[in-house]
């Protein structure tokens, strides 16, 4: 697992609203990304980690 830089925040937001389906299994919700973020953007990227892989699908 990886710790994004915080210039990825947004990106990273993108990526999760797309993963979001009715009926989908149930993921890190962007907005999640904006609670947290209200400790800074360096704190926020501290506390995620990503998957190494480039995908556009989360894990199974």
């Amino acid at each position: 697992m990886n710790m994004p830089d915080a210039s990825r925040l947004a990106q990273l937001g993108e990526t999760l609203a797309r993963w979001q389906l009715d009926g989908g299994p149930v993921h890190l919700h962007p907005e999640d990304l904006g609670w947290y973020s209200r400790l800074g953007a360096d704190e926020t990227a501290s506390a995620i980690r990503i998957s190494p892989h480039q995908s556009s699908q989360p894990a199974p």
